[in-house]
């Protein structure tokens, strides 16, 4: 795909992920709005909001090691800055999630069940990867 070349399927453009994908790859290249906004048809403040949503967008994706869990509860473990399914393993063994429930809302008895059962279901996919190693 040249600099210009968008899919056909983003219309008007008005929500083109696409679109802003591109702009991300331009702007991590180190090219500023304008020159962005020059490749691809669009005037620099405009190539500057749909970078901004694109960041928006990507910042409010669920990171790999949450996968399996619902988006709040991903949120809330993120928001606690657990960084890896070890570390919220670890906190849930030592009882400082238990602790954490107490005073975080988005942290219940139903949300504590699920990170239970998440990472129970870790556990059973290690041992079968072990027996069959």
């Amino acid at each position: 795909m040249t600099l210009t070349t968008l899919p056909q399927t983003c219309g008007e453009m008005e929500d083109c992920p696409a679109l802003e994908d591109r702009i991300l790859v331009l702007r991590d290249k180190g090219m500023t709005f304008k020159a962005v906004g020059e490749a691809l048809g669009l005037t620099p403040s405009r190539a500057r909001n749909l970078y901004l949503r694109a960041c928006s967008r990507r910042a409010g994706k669920k990171p790999a090691w949450t996968d399996g869990l619902n988006q709040r509860l991903a949120n809330c473990l993120r928001w606690l800055e657990f960084n890896s399914r070890e570390e919220v393993a670890q906190a849930f063994q030592s009882g400082h999630l238990r602790r954490l429930s107490a005073c975080e809302r988005s942290l219940n008895a139903a949300g504590l069940a699920e990170l239970e059962q998440w990472l129970a279901g870790e556990e059973c996919e290690r041992s079968d990867r072990a027996a069959s190693a």
